[in-house]
């Protein structure tokens, strides 16, 4: 989970831009996100993006992703969803995924 400034300005005015706590998946080599076979020309889904390193999690309020994100930060996830590129202000990063499944493992003490 990370912190980073929101919309309006998106820390063009620190002191009144509000911060949004995200969570997001740091993987432990770069991969290249290549579009799906079924893509079209004109969908943003239908780029390559190479060298990702961070993908932006969305859950949409699932439960057990809640609780996930609790502990997730100092273990290893798996998760399985869509990929899309990210095009909203909030996405933060090229990648992300709509959470189907995730779950951790190996995790650190606190």
């Amino acid at each position: 989970m990370t912190w980073q400034y929101g919309p309006p300005g998106f820390g063009e005015t620190p002191r009144t831009d509000p911060k949004v706590k995200f969570a997001y998946l740091l993987l432990a080599k770069p991969i290249v996100v290549v579009p799906a076979a079924n893509s079209t020309g004109n969908n943003p889904d239908s780029e390559t993006v190479k060298n990702v390193r961070k993908i932006r999690l969305w859950c949409f309020e699932k439960p057990e992703c809640k609780e996930l994100f609790h502990i997730a930060s100092d273990c290893v996830v798996t998760v399985e969803g869509q990929l899309h590129h990210g095009i909203a202000p909030l996405d933060f990063y090229d990648i992300t995924m709509d959470i189907e499944k995730m779950t951790a493992g190996n995790c650190s003490q606190r």
